[in-house]
């Protein structure tokens, strides 16, 4: 799903950069737990296609002392991306739309669909399996 997000939004992967960006948690452990997670996830973009760089990012929403540096750090990554003549990809690691990420990112530029993941084909199979597996044989 996420690779399919990238793909829909790139035009010209080696000259892009996505950022898969999540709520994430309070807990510093559990947020490089989750952070762990997404990279693994976030490999299925890095095989899809040559992007120049791929990261993922959590913004921590509901804890003002751990956003302000997420918010800093995913702004960073948009920044960066731009003076090195990219165009940054916001991929948003969630279930649907955007949340709060287009005022944090407010004034950057950056491509976005404000999508979450859903709707994506293989959620719908995935339902459709688990439905039938519930049924049984």
């Amino acid at each position: 799903m996420l690779a399919d997000r990238a793909l829909d939004l790139s035009s010209d992967p080696t000259r892009e950069e996505v950022l898969v960006l999540a709520h994430g948690p309070g807990d510093d452990g559990e947020n490089d737990r989750w952070l762990a997670h997404m990279d693994r996830r976030a490999d299925a973009i890095r095989r899809a296609a040559p992007f120049a760089r791929v990261q993922v990012a959590t913004l921590r929403e509901d804890w003002p002392e751990k956003r302000a540096p997420a918010e800093a750090a995913v702004r960073a990554f948009v920044t960066s991306a731009g003076a090195a003549g990219h165009t940054a990809i916001v991929v948003p690691f969630r279930v649907s739309g955007f949340g709060s990420y287009a005022e944090v990112l407010d004034g950057l530029d950056y491509v976005a669909d404000g999508r979450g993941l859903l709707p994506h084909p293989a959620v719908t199979r995935w339902v459709d399996r688990q439905a039938r597996a519930l049924q049984g044989p």
